[in-house]
């Protein structure tokens, strides 16, 4: 089972033994970098599956005054990545599943807008 948890400084060393492929590192930040680099309005948290830290992700609170034209009070999901010895497993697509339970992903298929193709804004508040 994928667990979604607010990232902490006990997460740090699992966190940093996270692999990445050089083609994923092209899209996402690399463990350093998602833990050391200036946060802004991000919220860091980190994936879980079966008791070991195999992923993180950052939600932006503030999308929509970071990245323009994006809607008034959009949140972003950036940063992403699931290390890659657990790839091919289903376990990015089990995250994005579960992080839909808990964020406020509107109901209505034409109310989601995508900004770019990569960047995705959902309308709502953040947790």
């Amino acid at each position: 089972m994928i667990t979604i948890e607010r990232y902490t400084p006990e997460d740090e060393t699992a966190l940093l033994e996270i692999s990445l492929s050089e083609e994923q590192e092209k899209y996402t930040a690399s463990p350093r970098a998602f833990l050391f680099e200036e946060q802004g309005s991000a919220d860091r948290f980190v994936v879980g599956y079966e008791g070991n830290i195999i992923g993180y992700f950052k939600i932006y609170r503030h999308f929509s005054n970071q990245l323009q034209p994006c809607e008034t009070n959009a949140i972003g999901l950036r940063k992403f990545a699931i290390d890659q010895r657990q790839q091919g497993k289903g376990l990015g697509t089990a995250t994005v599943k579960e992080l839909a339970t808990v964020l406020p992903i509107p109901k209505q298929p034409e109310d989601a807008r995508f900004q770019r193709p990569s960047e995705c804004s959902i309308r709502g508040k953040f947790l």
